[in-house]
């Protein structure tokens, strides 16, 4: 199933009342230059989705703050090998819209092909209720799938669309998936 850029959509697995998502996207960049947009802070800033900051390497932390009301995501770097593998814990102490927290991790892997890049990006461990979009704010299929989308405008040098217009074009579809 693509999306309506003609992107394929993650896929998403459901295990013991958890969710994973898994998106795979092609970059005709090298790995080392995907790399560094992606563990550079100013580059970093530059095309992600919210604010974001990350200490790099094996003992590093990442996080970020996004959504309405704002939601401040954190966790440490769990795997951190240059250029092809990033973990990190994926986040949210409990609050008033996430009451018993959500507790995830994010897998970013890098493999050279065909001359470029391909990035399999897994965000597991997802609970039915924030994967499903029931919470305000908080929906990571569309928002991962977006921050993909943008790490390719950034590295093309092409302009950055609209995430609001997007989120609401790639929620509708994720939300018809099984």
């Amino acid at each position: 199933m693509t999306d309506p850029e003609g992107n394929s959509m993650g896929r998403l697995y459901y295990e013991n009342g958890y969710a994973t998502l898994a998106i795979e996207r092609f970059y005709n960049h090298p790995r080392t230059v995907v790399w560094d947009a992606m563990t550079d802070n100013e580059q970093l800033n530059s095309w992600f989705i919210a604010k974001v900051r990350m200490i790099p390497g094996s003992d590093g932390f990442i996080e970020s703050w996004f959504g309405q009301p704002l939601l401040h995501v954190e966790g440490k770097i769990t795997s951190w090998e240059p250029p092809h593998l990033l973990e990190h814990e994926w986040n949210i102490q409990p609050n008033d819209v996430v009451p018993e927290g959500e507790f995830s991790t994010m897998r970013w892997e890098l493999e050279d092909l065909n001359g470029g890049t391909l990035l399999k990006l897994t965000h597991r461990n997802l609970t039915k209720q924030t994967m499903a979009g029931f919470r305000t704010g908080l929906d990571p299929a569309p928002a991962d799938h977006i921050i993909l989308e943008r790490l390719e405008s950034y590295l093309s040098s092409k302009p950055f669309f609209d995430v609001h217009t997007r989120f609401t074009e790639l929620k509708e579809t994720y939300h018809k998936l099984p």
